[in-house]
């Protein structure tokens, strides 16, 4: 009788087990369908963007948005190195600093919020690896 029940709870355990891996269907269409397809952002440039070169000024905008598509005014001011002007392969202080063009992101009266269109700099928050605070860091200096 015990050999018995011991079968009858191993066929039962292994039924279960195997009902547990087949799939189960929640009766409702997925919303995986109803998500737009995700794009790759993309840069339009408009006629409204005006390159150091030009020596003209314009009055810079909020972003606007038609169609899904953001657009940005942008303004040109600094210079950084931000090429390989000199053609070694690689960005550094030895190639020539050219003009940083900034998105405008937003504008409140003379405030305009900017963002570099480029990464301009990564360094380190200090060149030792200690214990610092901003005062004292080596990226403040």
């Amino acid at each position: 009788m015990k050999t018995k029940s011991k079968h009858l709870l191993a066929l039962l355990l292994t039924g279960a087990l195997l009902t547990g891996l087949m799939p189960v269907g929640t009766g409702t269409e997925s919303q995986a369908a109803e998500q737009p397809a995700l794009k790759n952002p993309r840069i339009i440039k408009t006629v409204e963007e005006v390159a150091p070169e030009a020596g003209s000024r314009k009055q810079p905008k909020n972003p606007t948005a038609e169609k899904g598509i953001t657009t940005w005014d942008c303004i040109w001011f600094g210079n950084y190195w931000q090429e390989d002007t000199n053609g070694d392969g690689k960005v550094d202080k030895n190639d020539k600093k050219t003009p940083i063009k900034w998105r405008v992101l937003s504008v409140e009266g003379d405030d305009a919020f900017l963002m570099a269109d480029k990464n301009l700099d990564c360094q380190r928050y200090n060149d030792t690896d200690t214990d610092v605070t901003w005062e004292t860091c080596t990226m403040r200096s």
